[in-house]
């Protein structure tokens, strides 16, 4: 009798803790609540993220500005937006003499001249990479200098698009020679003007592609040489007294576009590279580019080689003169934001920005 109720009462307990069981049913109305607990939390986690990442995109930039303030501090001037091979007073000549030849190649400079690097060189030992300016020899190109400016600099990446070099940069010919380290998603403003022809030598608009400097004023105003649009002029920064626009309203640098487009021709594939100077490391303000409807184009985020842009939704980040930054909407009005790149225009305009 007793072992007869002792098993009764283990038969219970088993019937117990089989009720305290969950049903399938239970079990799949679990797995759809957190489902949607998780597809509630991943944009906030998304976003969050996003706004750290753009937070460091601005730190980054705020040291590039100070970088560059320093620079004009210690030399009288703004670096140098580019380099070229030939000395700044032939080059002036050339405009002088025949508009057409007011050009220059300073990717190929970069390549196989004689110097071609650009302003990012030059702030080295203002963002604590002393040890690479030193390295750097002056009366060489870019490609000479292989061992410094293949290097990866983190102050010049946006974490938002990347860390470092993607293969994809590499494998579209965005990177300058094919290097697998060594670029950038900033650059430095040459002015208000068109600042690169859209094709190569002889009208040829498939890659690869030169983007060769050719500064042009919008509205008419004709071709124009360097010094007469925006701070990193070529071969010759500016000024802080220079800048008579306000240094608090000209722009100095800037998220710059890494676009690459199957079968584009050459206005939608970028340069790519910190040490390089040219479309690598400048963009320009213009108001009247070409887009791909064959209709004006101009502004952040416009799908031009030649333009700010950024991988931030809505716009992106610029740098002023007075080293401060701001998050500026892709849908300024192309005309202020072309205003906002000349040093000594004589605009009047407001800042709209974050």
């Amino acid at each position: 009798m007793f072992a007869s109720s002792n098993r009764s009462t283990h038969l219970a307990r088993g019937a117990s803790r089989a009720k305290r069981g969950f049903t399938l049913v239970e079990l799949l109305v679990v797995i759809a609540i957190i489902g949607i607990l998780v597809s509630l939390l991943l944009p906030a986690v998304q976003a969050a993220r996003e706004a750290a990442r753009r937070t460091q995109c601005l730190n980054n930039m705020k040291q590039l500005g100070l970088a560059v303030l320093n620079y004009e501090t210690s030399f009288g001037r703004c670096p140098p937006g580019a380099v070229p091979s030939l000395p700044w007073k032939t080059l002036q000549e050339r405009c002088k003499q025949d508009l057409v030849k007011c050009k220059w190649d300073i990717k190929a400079d970069a390549a196989f001249g004689h110097n071609g690097a650009s302003w990012m060189v030059f702030i080295l030992p203002y963002i604590e990479q002393q040890s690479l300016h030193d390295g750097w020899d002056f009366t060489r190109s870019v490609a000479a200098n292989e061992l410094v400016a293949r290097k990866d600099i983190g102050t010049y990446y946006c974490p938002t698009r990347r860390v470092g070099i993607r293969q994809s940069d590499i494998d579209n010919g965005l990177m300058f020679l094919g290097w697998d380290r060594g670029g950038t998603d900033y650059g430095g403003c040459i002015g208000g003007g068109n600042g690169f022809l859209d094709c190569n030598f002889g009208g040829n608009c498939s890659p690869p592609c030169q983007h060769q400097i050719h500064v042009t004023r919008f509205g008419g105003g004709g071709n124009v040489t360097p010094p007469d649009l925006g701070i990193f002029a070529v071969d010759g920064g500016r000024r802080l007294l220079d800048i008579t626009d306000g240094i608090s309203k000209t722009i100095a640098t800037g998220e710059v576009e890494r676009l690459y487009e199957p079968n584009a021709s050459c206005s939608r594939i970028s340069d790519d590279g910190w040490a390089v100077g040219g479309a690598a490391t400048i963009f320009d303000t213009c108001a009247d580019l070409p887009g791909a409807d064959g209709m004006p184009s101009s502004g952040i985020n416009s799908g031009h080689f030649q333009t700010p842009g950024s991988d931030h939704p809505g716009g992106a980040h610029l740098g002023m003169a007075d080293g401060s930054v701001h998050f500026f909407s892709e849908n300024t009005s192309g005309f202020v934001f072309q205003d906002m790149g000349s040093c000594a225009g004589g605009e009047v305009f407001e800042l709209d920005s974050n």
